[in-house]
């Protein structure tokens, strides 16, 4: 698919977005995770980290990366949980992810039992482009404050495979360093620009809506991630 074919599948996507899949996080929010550790904002910046790998894999490095499918693992990836703290329930949302891609027409060109597979953390050593992208964008997210990890100073930068020493998805080039570093310092203006007004972002009816607004406020300090997807 070429940019523009993935600038109007991202558009499709975040109708279904906000219509059918941020609703899940506005009751976890309305239960058991009442400050949104892992409610819709998080969700919405990994989607926008994700989409800026996915993007650069496919458009800067030639790689067949089925977007879709990247976009969906990473929406659903926190949807089965009934609690905070370690993920203890990521096969309920990889169940989830399958089942609303087998009974509802996204028109996504993927098995629906595999981009629920991407969900989980099995088979480490055998890892697709896709399912290194759904992780590398929730690693990225573990520098939000209410993580406890201690943001952008103690962010372990090894757990990051994009463009890293550990990534397999493409051959390294002698810019991929910067890149790799920009990224992480957007992905950080990002979260600590967000989470001070969280209370705002989480009273929207539209909150990616609302998080791309401000990233397109901020586009001079985020590049990348404005970059193809306002």
């Amino acid at each position: 698919m070429d940019s523009n074919g993935n600038h109007e599948s991202w558009k499709q996507f975040l109708k279904m977005l906000n219509q059918h899949i941020l609703p899940v996080y506005m009751h976890h929010e309305k239960t058991f995770d009442w400050t949104g550790i892992h409610g819709r904002l998080h969700i919405c910046r990994a989607l926008i980290f994700g989409e800026f790998m996915s993007r650069f894999y496919i458009e800067q490095k030639n790689v067949d990366l089925n977007i879709d499918s990247i976009r969906y693992a990473i929406a659903f990836h926190d949807s089965g949980r009934e609690g905070n703290g370690p993920d203890l329930w990521e096969h309920q949302s990889a169940d989830l992810c399958t089942n609303f891609l087998s009974e509802t027409g996204t028109g996504i060109d993927a098995d629906p039992a595999w981009v629920g597979s991407l969900i989980t953390k099995s088979g480490r050593g055998d890892w697709t482009g896709e399912k290194r992208i759904v992780h590398d964008a929730d690693v990225l997210e573990i520098m939000r404050p209410c993580c406890g990890h201690g943001g952008r100073p103690f962010f372990r930068e090894k757990a990051l495979r994009f463009l890293g020493p550990r990534d397999r998805t493409a051959p390294r080039d002698p810019d991929d360093d910067q890149i790799r570093n920009q990224l992480i310092e957007e992905a950080w203006f990002l979260i600590e620009g967000t989470e001070i007004k969280k209370s705002i972002f989480m009273e929207s009816e539209n909150p990616m809506g609302k998080i791309l607004d401000w990233i397109d406020s901020n586009k001079h300090q985020c590049p990348l991630l404005s970059k193809n997807l306002l």
